[in-house]
């Protein structure tokens, strides 16, 4: 329409600026254009970025698609990174699940815990980062110490 005779842009609101005869005249030949006649179109200025034909087309042109798959591939790294935090933030780094591991095969190792206090002193080491970093910090006369104490109720 914006090529014809007597139609033009309002960039102020947004919508098609049109001669009522240049309107009717248009219409007749796309009874669709009379649902645009004072429809804003907010994104006009995006959508001839996008839509536009005036294309560079040499050797470092790039292609809308390209750029498509591009900001696709952005958002799906964005969106994994997101899911690995959020996997982290409910499981814990690899890192911590090391020191869980380590806990257990320290605690497991204490023959005068029953299994209950064994598993109960687990739980709360690993469930407490400062118990936990203490713990994998001291001797291992001084862990056994440690685990009595916490199935005691000392600690």
């Amino acid at each position: 329409m914006l090529t014809r005779s007597g139609f033009g842009w309002n960039a102020t609101n947004n919508t098609l600026d049109a001669k009522d005869d240049a309107f009717e005249n248009y219409a007749k030949s796309d009874p669709f254009a009379r649902s645009l006649r004072y429809k804003s179109f907010p994104l006009y200025d995006e959508w001839c970025e996008v839509f536009g034909k005036d294309r560079a087309t040499g050797e470092n042109a790039e292609d809308i698609w390209v750029i498509t798959l591009m900001l696709l591939t952005m958002k799906e790294v964005v969106q994994r990174g997101k899911r690995l935090g959020d996997l982290e933030n409910r499981f814990g780094t690899e890192a911590e699940s090391t020191a869980r591991k380590q806990v257990w095969s320290i605690v497991e190792a204490e023959t005068e815990l029953s299994i209950e206090q064994k598993c109960w002193v687990s739980k709360k080491l690993v469930n407490n980062k400062a118990d936990l970093d203490l713990f994998l910090s001291i001797s291992n006369d001084a862990r056994v110490a440690f685990v009595t104490m916490m199935a005691d109720g000392k600690i």
